[in-house]
């Protein structure tokens, strides 16, 4: 598994529909799933810990992943 600590940086609340999604799964060897689901509602400027299963990749070498965070409009926000 593998787990970020995000903070909520607007003015609005993040509701149970935003999720974070995988944009970008360079070897597909790492990620077992495409979004994970925001599972309680995040105040503005709290942190949230959202946690993605992973499995290591049966061969050595250097694999990336990219994941972006969307609304419940399914609009990306949050860095690239």
């Amino acid at each position: 598994n593998k787990s970020w600590s995000i903070r909520n940086p607007s003015a609005l609340p993040w509701s149970t529909e935003f999720k974070l999604i995988r944009v970008r799964n360079d070897s597909g060897a790492m990620s077992q799933v495409e979004s994970v689901a925001i599972t309680r509602a995040v105040a503005p400027s709290e942190l949230y810990e959202v946690t993605v299963p992973m499995r290591a990749p049966s061969q050595p070498g250097t694999y990336e992943n990219y994941w972006r965070l969307i609304d419940n409009e399914g609009k990306k926000f949050g860095p690239v």
